[in-house]
């Protein structure tokens, strides 16, 4: 789970759906194991395994290439705690 980008990728989706299935519950529960795979993975620790640093840019491109999606439905169209959240995982991955 901590080394799969496609697990990365769908709580991404998740956290970007539009509709009756975009709840705020499943876009908060995605968010908090979004930002505790983010920070397990970018930890200092993992670094110095050699397929760390590849786990580390894979996922900071993951959130990087969805970054206008993940604000718009976090910061614009949800309240202050999925905003929180969002920001919180934006400044792990931007670390």
């Amino acid at each position: 789970m901590l080394e799969s980008n496609s697990f990365v990728e769908k709580l991404v989706k998740v956290i970007c759906l539009e509709g009756p299935d975009g709840t705020v519950a499943a876009q908060s529960m995605a968010l908090d194991i979004l930002i505790w795979v983010a920070s397990i993975r970018l930890g200092r620790h993992r670094a110095a395994r050699g397929e760390g640093k590849t786990q580390q840019v894979e996922l900071a491109r993951i959130v990087e290439n969805n970054l206008t999606s993940l604000i718009k439905h976090c910061m614009l169209l949800s309240g202050r705690s999925i905003a929180h959240k969002c920001v919180k995982l934006i400044i792990i991955c931007s670390e």
